[in-house]
């Protein structure tokens, strides 16, 4: 779990990286403590489907959405908690599927919970729940789809997308990053197989943080393509 955890600790260490917070994570583990004297964890899978093609992409955010959408890749979006889609023929896995998740595997839980040692990470007990909920998904599909070849990820540094493409590599799929927002020297070194960046800029900073040595294409900022006309009057300054 530490390893998810590393790069986002370097960029948002402190009082607002926590989610959850220690009075939160003390109740939560008795709650589960309670849940594991009541009931064994579940010994039946998710209810992940078989997904067809060799694309698959996961959507954890709507700004990662508008960036799949503008490049038209409509193959395969995978949502979590929140879908941004109408298409009825993406999948979608809410919170109660969440909690579902919680309810099944409360011991499984606790004990992940409990091994952490870095205060920061305990006071995070919410990321971790759903690093623990996505990663079982996940693996679920990629057991069941065979075809899947390349996995997409339009994020680099949060604990989500760490692990996403650590599960990715695992599988031996080829990993696609996709930027989606503005990039700093806080960023950690390009490491997916394949990187699409907005411009040059986002590349010339992508090399001061370290050396690139696999694939970068530049596909200019799709965020435009979303851009009203304006109709106001110009402002020269």
């Amino acid at each position: 779990m530490e390893e998810y955890f590393k790069i986002y600790k370097i960029m948002y260490g402190g009082t607002s990286f926590s989610k959850g917070g220690k009075l939160g994570y003390s109740i939560f583990k008795f709650a589960l403590k309670c849940l594991t004297i009541l009931k064994k964890d579940s010994q039946k899978k998710g209810s992940s489907q078989k997904i067809s093609g060799s694309i698959l992409q996961i959507i954890l955010t709507r700004n990662q959405f508008n960036i799949s959408k503008a490049l038209g890749i409509s193959q395969n979006q995978v949502f979590f908690e929140r879908c941004y889609s109408k298409n009825p023929s993406v999948r979608f896995y809410s919170r109660k599927k969440l909690l579902a998740f919680l309810y099944n595997y409360p011991s499984a839980v606790l004990q992940e919970l409990s091994i952490q040692k870095d205060y920061l990470l305990k006071e995070n007990w919410i990321r971790i729940i759903k690093l623990l909920w996505i990663k079982s998904l996940l693996k679920e599909i990629l057991e069941r789809s065979e075809s899947i070849k390349y996995l997409i990820n339009y994020n680099d540094h949060s604990p989500y997308n760490v692990m996403i493409h650590q599960i990715g590599k695992d599988y031996n799929l080829t990993t696609i990053y996709i930027q989606h927002a503005n990039v700093s020297k806080k960023f950690p070194p390009l490491y997916h197989d394949i990187n699409l960046l907005f411009n040059q800029k986002s590349l010339d900073i992508y090399r001061s943080v370290g050396k690139i040595s696999n694939k970068v294409e530049l596909i200019g900022d799709v965020r435009l393509k979303y851009l009203k006309e304006f109709k106001g009057k110009p402002i020269h300054k």
